[in-house]
């Protein structure tokens, strides 16, 4: 649903500007049997590991105590913690037996979409519903804990003083750092599931008598950013888009938090402009990508309204989901590019704008920018010349090389490593029609 193919990457790279914590991903091109499928983002998995989210796992010792389990949801929606919190219900499996310790690790998501579908939750007075991702099976003891936790926090959050009725302020819950970061991200990007989704959490075990605070974080799921979706205002420039939805609602009216805010986004607002100037990130990116970006094109016709099922022209919705409007357009452009006629070009002029909005409306102390582009001259400005079975479009840019026909063997040129996955499954296939032959 990203034209670009690199909405995810941009707001990763910011993250990590941020010091928010962020996956590892990678540009891939798969190949099957030797045809081309496309280019694909490729991932690290959002879970405690010590190369992921590097905390004590609960999960594994609770499998160490549990040979099996029944997977027996129950649901609890009265009672002395619903009575005494914000909670309005919660679900845990029964009969799991917990370690003594149970103040960590947890990894959370704040999930308003899906939360059903999981096995462990705990919802709240102001309609939010947090996901236990680990422990997936959670003990009765660990759900509530958890769930108090983040009761009170969200309590905090949501009052006018910033502190909830045992009198503690939520600076005391969570790093208030990495909340900030994550604000800053939502509102830049205008991510259409702010505050609906894809909000992960995590909480260490508590050392010694040092509690250790919730985290947000890790970073996940920014496609539908940056002006990547028409629908609601979500592409708009300006206005603030993210303050008045769930938990940012009660934070965005605390002088302390907005102060943080200012404070970090003056510190990446330059290097958010270095991101989309000559010879930046985008333009590196762009330049990467481009053979790929050709045949994904090619593949998946990615490039023609008429193959694209998510298109809008601001007449009709697109044909496969009538809840969300994706951007489309024809051209895709390099990262020298301004014109918004372009994919490139929207995409960074939309940076630029809302960049230079948000450092108005938080009142920030930089100079205001524009992107700062060195064309590159070109001897003529034909198209480059079209390998056996491949078909020019006038569509395409002329920037990138055209590659070979979809369907090939890469060459030492192409990903080495899609290459020997290639290999690899051919000689498994053949392996398995020796053994059925003898």
């Amino acid at each position: 649903d990203d034209q670009s193919l690199i909405r995810n990457n941009i707001m990763y790279k910011i993250g990590e500007l941020l010091g928010i914590d962020t996956c590892a991903f990678q540009n891939v091109d798969l190949f099957i049997n030797g045809e081309y499928y496309g280019i694909y983002l490729l991932c690290e998995k959002v879970e405690i590991d010590k190369a992921r989210v590097d905390i004590f796992d609960l999960e594994e010792e609770n499998d160490s105590l549990n040979s099996s389990y029944l997977q027996y949801a129950t649901i609890v929606n009265s009672g002395t913690l619903i009575d005494s919190t914000i909670l309005t219900e919660y679900r845990y499996i029964a009969n799991v037996v917990n370690p003594s310790d149970i103040s960590g690790g947890y990894l959370i998501e704040l999930d308003n979409n899906y939360y059903k579908d999981e096995l462990c939750y705990f919802t709240t007075e102001y309609g939010n519903h947090y996901v236990i991702k680990s422990p997936e099976y959670a003990s009765q003891k660990e759900v509530e804990y958890i769930a108090a936790l983040f009761a009170d926090l969200e309590e905090a959050m949501m009052s006018d003083s910033g502190y909830n009725r045992a009198g503690k302020h939520y600076s005391e819950y969570i790093d208030i750092d990495s909340l900030a970061a994550a604000y800053i991200l939502q509102e830049l990007g205008r991510n259409y599931d702010a505050g609906s989704s894809s909000l992960y959490f995590y909480k260490d075990r508590d050392k010694n008598v040092s509690y250790s605070k919730i985290v947000k974080g890790p970073l996940w799921d920014c496609d539908n950013t940056l002006g990547n979706i028409h629908k609601n205002g979500a592409s708009n420039c300006e206005g603030l888009w993210a303050a008045n939805r769930s938990i940012w609602s009660g934070l965005t009216k605390k002088d302390d938090f907005m102060l943080l805010v200012k404070q970090k986004y003056e510190l990446v607002y330059d290097e958010i402009f270095d991101m989309i100037d000559s010879g930046g990130y985008v333009d590196l990116q762009v330049k990467e990508i481009g053979n790929s970006i050709y045949m994904e094109q090619k593949r998946w016709g990615s490039n023609n309204y008429e193959k694209w099922p998510l298109y809008y022209d601001g007449t009709h919705y697109d044909k496969w989901q009538s809840s969300q409007v994706f951007n489309f357009v024809s051209v895709y452009s390099s990262g020298l590019n301004e014109d918004e006629s372009t994919v490139i070009g929207y995409l960074c002029e939309h940076i630029e704008a809302r960049a230079n909005w948000l450092a108005g409306e938080w009142k920030v102390n930089v100079g205001i920018r524009e992107r700062h582009l060195v064309l590159e001259e070109s001897p003529d400005n034909e198209a480059p010349p079209s390998s056996e079975g491949a078909v020019p479009t006038p569509d395409l840019t002329p920037d990138f090389e055209e590659p070979p026909a979809i369907s090939y063997a890469p060459s030492n040129s192409d990903n080495f490593l899609n290459w020997l996955l290639s290999i690899i499954i051919s000689i498994i296939k053949w392996l398995g029609s020796f053994i059925k032959q003898e």
